[in-house]
């Protein structure tokens, strides 16, 4: 467990973490750290936490990011960075996700259809990513675990026809106690 969140790190990850690779937590939330996320990131097989919010991280995520890269990988937390480009196809097959945070960031693209079979997710945020495209994936109120999920705000269009944007019948998660979509912002083609 390695946790440094908060202690005014700056520059980029240093190489020398690749080497833990027994490590099961890596917070390095709340610094200034900066740079790409290296590549090496999806080495560390026994993370279970992943934090690296709210600090200068841009570029895109790494495309290896995988359940085949974390099997156990737990809360994946890289909200409040300058990330950019799509979310990786990859991401729905990290099965033990229970949080996704990637809110407050700049990813664009769809989000993938198969985010709908992390059925541990808990908490799943991105808003504040205004490059994300609608319609969000549909099975994604279907998840039952649940609790706290906001997908989009400031999203330039979306293809939920009008009848349908404030239907919360098709709502299926039995836990939820916030959901955020931002409806304020969506319009419909047609």
């Amino acid at each position: 467990m390695l946790r440094l969140a908060q202690n005014r790190l700056t520059g980029p990850l240093p190489l020398g973490l690749s080497g833990f690779m027994g490590l099961k937590e890596l917070d390095l939330g709340r610094n200034a750290l900066t740079g790409p996320l290296p590549p090496w990131i999806t080495t560390l097989r026994a993370l279970e936490v992943l934090d690296l919010s709210r600090n200068h991280f841009v570029g895109n995520l790494p495309s290896a990011m995988s359940g085949v890269c974390f099997p156990r990988l737990q809360r994946l937390c890289l909200q409040q960075n300058q990330l950019t480009g799509p979310l990786p196809q990859e991401l729905g097959t990290m099965a033990r996700l229970s949080v996704l945070n990637f809110s407050h960031n700049a990813l664009t693209g769809r989000v993938p259809d198969n985010l709908t079979l992390l059925t541990k997710l808990t908490v799943l945020l991105m808003h504040h990513n205004e490059g994300l495209l609608c319609p969000m994936p549909s099975g994604l109120t279907a998840l039952k675990n649940l609790v706290d999920m906001c997908l989009i705000d400031g999203a330039p269009s979306s293809n939920l026809a009008p009848q349908r944007r404030h239907d919360t019948r098709r709502f299926k998660a039995t836990r939820v106690d916030a959901l955020k979509i931002g409806l304020d912002n969506w319009h419909s083609p047609g």
